[in-house]
Parts: C-alpha cells; structure tokens; sequence
C-alpha cells in the first residue's frame, strides 16, 4: 500500500542520512571543553521528555575534572545517543533512573562520563554486537543500528573507549573515557 511504501522510504532517507553523516569527515575543530558543562548541557535537552516520562535523574559530577580537547557537537552526539538508548530501555519499567557521572581515570590520563539506566539491561548475546553497524533490537522502523556504531567511531576518533556493562541489580550502564587535554610542553 502507499502507507507502507512512504514509511519504507522515510526509514530509507534516514539511514541515508545517517550513513552520509558516517562518512562525511568533518571540519569542526576541536577546542578545549568542560566535560561536565558539556554532559549538563546535553541532559538538559532532554529535560521535558524526563518530566514526561517520569524519569529520575541522579546526577555526580567531580567539580575539579581538567579541560577535555574535543569537537563539541560530536561528543554530544555520543551523550544524546546514549541518553535516547537508555530512555528507551526504560520504557515500560516501574523504576526509571538515570544517573550520570563524570570523574578522572585513576591513571589521571583520561576524564570518564558513566550513563545507567534501570532498564532490562543488554542481553549478553547482544553484548559484543552493540556497536556493529545496523545492529539494533529495535523495530525496524524505529531504529537504524547506527547510533552507537556512529558514537563509537567518535570516542575512538579522540583518542577515548566507550562500552556497556549490565548493572548487578538490572539496566545498564555505558562507559565513555576521554584524554584530558595535556599541555604542550609535556
């Protein structure tokens, strides 16, 4: 039917989009940043879907992390994209938290952002396949398996690791590691 064949095509043009986003280098340079300033800014995006939803969010920030060189779009890409995968994991669920933190590696090396949900957590045959791209458990029509295979390409453009773990008491939680920005005569 025509419906079916419009929806096919918006799914289309969204996975085109999103593969031209992929592979279109970008321009944007990368200027110092405050991770925290950064998370905070992307949480607040969200802000009427939390109230709408009844989604709690907890939030810890360590008020000392040091300036993180990065391009500032793209890593908020990666936080929106986390942050949109753990609100739809909590879809449904009674208990709906969120908590964000940000902190240094014990190394010193790195500043570290860790996103968790109370969702169902990952199943552990999905696990290694999270940011492979098109993998998704979505629907077909609501997801194109791109969004964490794309975040990921961007953490490891920067020089950082981004990964899940399942929460011992249930959801998940995504670990994003980026370098601190290091001075030029180090």
């Amino acid at each position: 039917t025509l419906a079916v064949c419009e929806n096919q095509v918006k799914r289309i043009t969204r996975i085109l989009g999103n593969l031209g986003q992929f592979s279109r280098v970008t321009k944007e340079e990368r200027t110092p940043n405050d991770l925290n300033e950064v998370v905070g800014h992307v949480l607040t995006l969200f802000t009427p879907q939390f109230k709408e939803e009844n989604i709690q969010v907890e939030t810890a920030y360590e008020p000392a992390l040091p300036l993180l060189s990065f391009a500032r779009s793209r890593i908020e890409q990666v936080f929106f994209n986390v942050i949109s995968n753990a609100l739809e994991a909590m879809s449904g669920m009674e208990k709906r938290v969120l908590t964000v933190s940000t902190a240094r590696t014990s190394s010193g090396d790195d500043a570290q952002v860790v996103l968790s949900d109370t969702g169902p957590g990952i199943d552990i045959q999905n696990m290694n396949r999270i940011f492979d791209p098109f993998f998704t458990t979505k629907n077909r029509s609501e997801g194109t398996g791109l969004g964490l295979f794309l975040s990921y390409g961007v953490v490891k453009d920067h020089g950082g690791r981004i990964w899940a773990e399942n929460n011992g008491a249930g959801g998940a939680s995504f670990f994003i590691q980026l370098p601190v920005l290091r001075n030029k005569e180090s």
